[in-house]
């Protein structure tokens, strides 16, 4: 997996993960820890991870079994077999909900690159390069060859189009 593929595919999961390794410890903290062990170990192994078919039930995987790795490694794991039936309906549901929650952020997300599709050339290309590639006014104005008042007068307006358009979706 490139670096690229990364940032694209794994790292935008990081709120998700974050959401179900604090539930599953209880600690906002070690939830932190864990989530960034993860990321260590997936970027570690990232030539691998091409061959992985489903990316985020792997991720949401390897952050649940960190969890538990976890939870015994500080002797909770007597609590955690008491309560194995619970949890594991509690991890189940807790999973699903995850997945809701990802699969709505993917539907958000492709439903605004395709309203940033819909606007004019211009506006497109700033908004992106302001961002998405997360650039300067000072670097777009040399790109672009237009002045900062310019650029932030047309991204306004995009920005004005977008959350028109976004209400109007949201209305239905």
């Amino acid at each position: 997996m490139t670096t690229d593929a990364f940032k694209k595919n794994i790292i935008p999961l990081q709120s998700h993960l974050q959401i179900l390794a604090e539930r599953m410890l209880g600690d906002a903290t070690d939830a932190e820890d864990a989530v960034q062990e993860v990321f260590m170990h997936l970027w570690e192994s990232r030539d691998k991870l091409d061959k992985v078919v489903n990316i985020k039930a792997y991720v949401m995987q390897a952050t649940r079994a960190r969890c538990i790795d976890i939870i015994r490694s500080k002797g909770h794991s007597k609590e955690f077999a008491s309560s194995d039936v619970d949890a594991t309906l509690n991890l189940h549901d807790l999973t699903e909900e995850i997945s809701e929650e990802v699969e709505l952020t993917e539907r958000r997300s492709a439903m605004l690159h395709s309203m940033l599709d819909d606007l004019p050339e211009k506006q497109r290309q700033l908004i992106r390069l302001r961002y998405l590639e997360e650039k300067e006014i000072a670097e777009i104005e040399k790109n672009m060859k237009m002045t900062s008042s310019n650029i932030y007068t047309t991204i306004s307006r995009a920005i004005q189009t977008l959350k028109t358009k976004l209400k109007n979706e949201y209305a239905r």
